[in-house]
């Protein structure tokens, strides 16, 4: 997905470089080299003190570092003016949750920004996870029962008195 991003859009490459420098403190560039006629793999090459470095194909790396990859081309994908509709189950599964506080961060300020259509619907049991998301664009689904259809109601027109929304949840006050 990220190859065909870059041949679409060659200049969301700074982004995502850009996005997983900060990330990962070694981080130095990632290129596609090939390895077949109609084929190539992914590189990344991340360097320690500028002295050693090391490449490693993207099937090498963490579950995590695959997910700031994944997180890097859609961030940029949503900052480029283009629509596009993302869905993430549980994203908290891999990266951490300081980690997962600033993509949440970056995908709404995209979304916010966006010009086009741009939307990330995100799932999560994780308290500190479901913490992170705004008011203004959290829905909260429920229904009485199983013979009554269910309800889609946004967050900021839910009062309660709790700290949290977490709180607000196991208090009942979300009825």
């Amino acid at each position: 997905w990220i190859r065909e991003l870059l041949a679409e859009s060659p200049n969301l490459y700074s982004e995502i470089n850009e996005f997983l420098t900060h990330r990962l403190n070694d981080f130095s560039l990632f290129k596609f080299n090939p390895i077949g006629a109609d084929e190539k793999e992914l590189k990344l090459e991340f360097k320690n003190d500028g002295k050693k470095k090391i490449e490693l194909n993207f099937s090498q790396l963490s579950d995590g570092e695959k997910i700031f990859m994944l997180a890097a081309g859609l961030v940029a994908r949503m900052n480029s003016g283009k629509p596009i509709l993302c869905l993430w189950d549980e994203p908290d599964n891999f990266i951490s949750l300081v980690e997962l506080s600033h993509f949440i961060l970056a995908c709404r300020k995209a979304a916010e920004t966006s010009d086009e259509s741009v939307q990330v619907i995100m799932s999560s049991h994780n308290a500190t996870v479901i913490n992170e998301f705004s008011k203004h664009n959290t829905y909260i689904l429920s229904r009485h029962s199983h013979l009554e259809p269910s309800r889609n109601q946004k967050l900021e027109a839910k009062t309660y008195i709790s700290v949290t929304l977490i709180e607000a949840f196991k208090n009942g006050e979300l009825d």
